[in-house]
């Protein structure tokens, strides 16, 4: 079939050309604790990478509902949950950015070493299979959850975490709906804590939260995490839009058709 395509920017893919429509901010939330909400820094690089990308607009937010010292389960409202629901009642969501568990951790008791037994731990995993329950029931398509860098000098923490991290994993990894994709950030750390880790041992330098952001957004790229793609061939062709930017590349090599020299119709094929 054809059809006539209005192009808000172009990546090149092997046996063809895809393309991402630009997105409504307002369908991307980003929830969670104080990794996230301290600064709010990784929702601002976030967003600079999206629209430097061509899928954001230039004026357009995400949302950010994350609040310092929150849990996945209970503790201080409004828990990570309550904040997806939070927004949900303002309006739809289509993507979620988030992180969670840090703070059950931290204020929990388990034994010495830590197990999956641990009421804290089958609390907090219980709670993340009870959301994104809810998030595919509410329409929710993809999830990115990325999970923390070691903390520094805190080996109970860390041994909580270590349990935590593979069961968290395992529930967004086995979502169809959302579609769940996991970022471990400890390969993203390594080697740079003194440059990415406050001296908190915990959050994220302003260089951290920089990092994560680009890491979440490789991620979202490799994985097509935005819009739909397709691959087009070319024939003549209908031209409604080309922005300055736009390259039109033949993938045998022979030519590239820029946006100053397109001509003034063409028509794509979606295969």
């Amino acid at each position: 079939m054809k059809n006539a395509i209005a192009f808000a920017g172009l990546v090149l893919l092997h046996g063809g050309v895809a393309f991402a429509q630009q997105i409504k901010g307002s369908e991307t939330l980003l929830i969670g604790d104080s990794f996230i909400a301290l600064s709010h820094n990784i929702t601002l690089d976030l967003e600079q990478l999206v629209r430097q990308a061509g899928i954001l607009g230039s004026n357009d937010n995400f949302r950010d509902n994350s609040v310092s010292g929150t849990w996945l389960a209970c503790g201080p409202a409004p828990t990570i949950p309550t904040q997806y629901d939070n927004a949900m009642r303002q309006s739809a969501v289509k993507y979620v950015v988030m992180d969670g568990g840090g703070n059950d951790m931290k204020n929990s008791t388990c034994s010495n070493p830590p197990t999956a037994n641990c009421q804290a731990i089958k609390d907090a995993v219980n709670a993340a299979k009870t959301l994104f329950a809810k998030m595919g029931t509410d329409g929710v398509l993809k999830v990115v959850y990325f999970f923390y860098a070691n903390p520094v000098n805190d080996s109970g923490l860390q041994a909580k975490l270590d349990v935590l991290r593979p069961l968290i994993q395992n529930v967004v990894q086995n979502s169809v709906s959302p579609i769940g994709y996991w970022l471990d950030l400890r390969p993203v750390f390594a080697g740079k804590y003194s440059q990415y880790i406050l001296s908190d041992g915990i959050h994220p330098t302003p260089a951290g939260c920089q990092a994560t952001a680009q890491a979440i957004w490789d991620l979202m790229k490799a994985n097509n995490f935005y819009g739909t793609t397709a691959s087009i061939k070319f024939s003549t062709m209908e031209l409604i839009h080309a922005p300055a930017t736009l390259r039109i590349r033949d993938l045998t090599g022979r030519r590239t058709l820029y946006a100053e020299r397109m001509p003034d119709r063409f028509v794509v094929e979606v295969r």
